[in-house]
């Protein structure tokens, strides 16, 4: 075992000669401190549409509500449909709602068919979100509306008792609305402190640095494979036999993998997105082992380190892909969620 502890610090010392590795080992904090502090920029923030077809005390109160209280969201309010239209195909407005001409009598009436039209940019995914907000808002003013007609036309209520329902309701239903006692979230990390998550568009990119870490990571796995190759042709290992040779060759890989991981780790801390010390230690070890034993089953099962170089890229774009580190594609396409084990990053995230 000291052969292959001494095997592991002049590996280590080597790859410190290497300018690539040197290179990957300050992209990791580099990279992700740039994605951390480009999200303060205002530019950055998602932005949606809004045009009021006719204008209603619902329809205002909803869209005032949407522009004032979602720091996630800049909506934003249109004085035509054409602006909207416009703003939403070029990609200004990730989508565009319009409020038609009867949305007040829809709400009224509980209709809830066609009461918004929703129009999405093209290769948008934070649809889904804006549509939530918007709906959400709209559900406050349609919910009262259906309880009232609900008490006007059931049996079991006494039409005596019905005098000036909605002064009496609708006091009491706002109260709730904006009360702790109905239900509300809390967001708490592993160290039991609560986490702030008004602002949604910094928190999706905080957590894509961790992906980017895992991606990272998995590069110094290969650099870690590409010198195994080169060692075994020049004969390095045949100081060891049997299973002491196997290890000393998954040493090597490990030894530059950990290396990444170390620095995966202190640039977690930086960027304020630890989950506690021994968490974060045991997932970068458990990280660590995973790209260090797939990178020798692909050594043990392939000799051409070509062929392995060749395999880097579609690895690389496979990890993006697959694995939900800037987007995760398995909402829109469950089969993905499946094929994200293929990959090494999705051991990490």
């Amino acid at each position: 075992m000291k052969k292959i502890f001494f095997c592991n610090y002049l590996y280590i010392k080597r790859c410190f000669k290497k300018f690539s590795f040197i290179l990957l080992l300050l992209s990791i904090p580099i990279l992700c401190l740039v994605l951390k502090y480009n999200t303060s920029n205002d530019d950055k923030s998602i932005k949606a549409g809004i045009y009021i077809d006719k204008h209603s005390e619902y329809s205002n109160q909803i869209t005032n509500n949407l522009v004032n209280d979602y720091d996630s969201v800049d909506f934003e309010i249109c004085d035509n449909l054409k602006t909207l239209k416009k703003n939403v195909a070029n990609g200004t407005y990730e989508t565009g709602y319009v409020f038609a001409k009867g949305f007040k009598e829809k709400v009224e009436n509980c209709e809830t068919k066609e009461m918004v039209l929703v129009y999405s940019s093209p290769g948008t995914i934070t649809n889904a979100l804006t549509n939530e907000y918007v709906f959400s808002e709209i559900f406050k003013i349609y919910c009262i509306k259906e309880l009232i007609n609900y008490i006007n036309n059931d049996s079991a209520f006494e039409k005596n008792d019905l005098s000036n329902l909605s002064e009496q309701l609708i006091p009491i239903y706002k109260d709730y609305l904006k009360s702790d006692e109905t239900f509300s979230f809390e967001y708490i990390n592993p160290e039991d402190s609560t986490t702030d998550n008004t602002d949604l568009f910094n928190s999706y990119v905080l957590l894509s640095i961790k992906g980017v870490i895992a991606l990272l990571i998995m590069f110094a796995s290969f650099m870690g494979t590409l010198n195994l190759y080169k060692d075994d042709k020049v004969g390095v290992f045949y100081a060891f036999s049997g299973i002491k040779r196997r290890l000393a060759k998954m040493s090597e890989i490990f030894s530059v993998t950990l290396l990444a991981s170390v620095t995966g780790l202190i640039t977690i801390y930086i960027c304020n997105l630890s989950d506690g010390l021994v968490i974060e230690i045991l997932r970068l070890l458990f990280y660590t082992i995973i790209c260090t034993v797939y990178c020798y089953i692909i050594y043990t099962f392939n000799k051409n380190q070509y062929v392995f170089m060749s395999l880097i890229p579609i690895l690389t774009l496979g990890s993006i892909v697959f694995c939900p580190i800037f987007i995760d594609f398995s909402e829109l396409i469950p089969f993905v969620k499946y094929m994200s084990w293929m990959f090494l990053p999705k051991y990490y995230l």
